[in-house]
């Protein structure tokens, strides 16, 4: 039923409390006094419903108060790579994981750029001990293959005539900025 907060507004009524759909707990105020409490689902049933279920406690005159429940629901996790970060990729994936919640099913996705073997940390993440988890996503590449694909030589050698011939102020610092940005959207592409 679509609705408005508006509409409660001339009600005389302090609390709605909404009934509950697969989606995340939210609580509004509409009014000089009035909250319109929507708990969303107590449990995740579908991929959708991430993060933890919460509910309200409510007193007359009072502003419901968030509880958080310990129950089952998914939580997304997602961790870019950045092959030109000092950071081990294991390391730093073992440290996005280290919170999840216990009832959490972890939906986790793997992107940007590594230096080495994609199968070589396929296995390591393959193999790490994460109590709940749906089949993680490898979305990340090898940047290898990006600094070696013929596009990306011609794009860096247009940004090193760039900076050799033509008057600008494109430092280094910039140079590599754009070339990071360069391999950063050639992996998301595929290439």
């Amino acid at each position: 039923m679509p609705s408005r907060l508006s509409f409660f507004n001339e009600l005389g009524v302090d609390y709605v409390l909404a009934g509950h759909f697969h989606s995340s707990f939210d609580v509004r105020r509409f009014g000089d006094k009035g909250y319109f409490v929507y708990p969303g689902s107590p449990v995740s049933v579908t991929r959708r419903e991430v993060g933890q279920r919460k509910t309200a406690f409510i007193e007359l005159g009072k502003e419901p108060r968030v509880i958080k429940l310990d129950t089952a629901h998914y939580e997304k996790v997602d961790v870019i790579l950045n092959a030109f970060e000092n950071e081990e990729p294991l390391d730093l994936i073992k440290a996005s994981l280290k919170s999840i919640h216990p009832q959490a099913t972890v939906l986790l996705r793997l992107d940007g750029t590594i230096r080495g073997s994609e199968e070589e940390l396929v296995k390591a993440v393959t193999a790490l001990d994460i109590a709940k988890a749906i089949e993680p996503t490898f979305a990340f590449r090898d940047a290898d293959r990006v600094l070696s694909h013929p596009a990306f030589e011609l794009f860096k050698n247009r940004v090193s005539h760039l900076q050799e011939t033509v008057d600008t102020d494109l430092t280094n610092d910039k140079a590599d900025a754009i070339l990071r940005m360069v391999i950063q959207a050639m992996t998301e592409v595929g290439l």
